[in-house]
């Protein structure tokens, strides 16, 4: 692992845009009134598609998976949707930056509790992040993300379900 972090990288590579994928889990969940907490496990990729000032600062778009596993086996529930959002680099090193990102979006979940109903809802979240180059081309990355899922009243319950997430993954530059 010391010998991939222990690289030659021109400080031009991160100011090129990347793809990413990222796993996560909550650290802490919504507790649900079925008396279990809502602790999906999430998958997220992110592709940049418009970026401004030499690249720090760019939209992006983040198909998103969840799944998640109440006590009752025959119960597995899923939600699926896609982000759009708004990602701004900051305290750029040559091997390494943070990152604040803003994202919204339709999503879709299985689940049906008595704070929210199954079905069409919104996805909206915050998060920061750092990034870390491995090599020239690819490298890993860690975040904290707060989630808020609801369907803007569209259908009750809407009391919304939320998340803080703790994310890993990698991320690859595009040329």
């Amino acid at each position: 692992m010391v010998a991939f972090c222990i690289s030659t990288l021109s400080a031009q590579q991160l100011e090129k845009q990347f793809a990413e994928i990222s796993i996560g889990y909550p650290i802490l969940q919504e507790q649900l009134p079925e008396n279990y907490k809502y602790n999906p496990l999430f998958l997220t990729t992110r592709f940049p598609f418009f970026s401004k000032n030499k690249r720090n600062f760019f939209f992006y778009i983040e198909p998103q998976l969840a799944l998640t596993f109440p006590p009752n086996s025959q119960k597995k529930a899923f939600e699926f949707g896609t982000n759009l959002g708004i990602q701004y680099y900051f305290w750029t090193t040559t091997k390494s930056r943070w990152n604040i990102a803003l994202g919204l979006g339709p999503h879709y979940i299985s689940l049906e509790t008595a704070m929210q109903h199954k079905g069409f809802l919104f996805s909206d979240n915050i998060e920061l992040g750092y990034y870390r180059l491995l090599g020239t081309k690819l490298g890993m990355q860690l975040k904290t993300r707060f989630r808020h899922l609801s369907n803007a009243n569209l259908q009750k319950p809407n009391l919304g379900l939320d998340n803080l997430f703790i994310m890993g993954g990698i991320f690859w530059i595009m040329d």
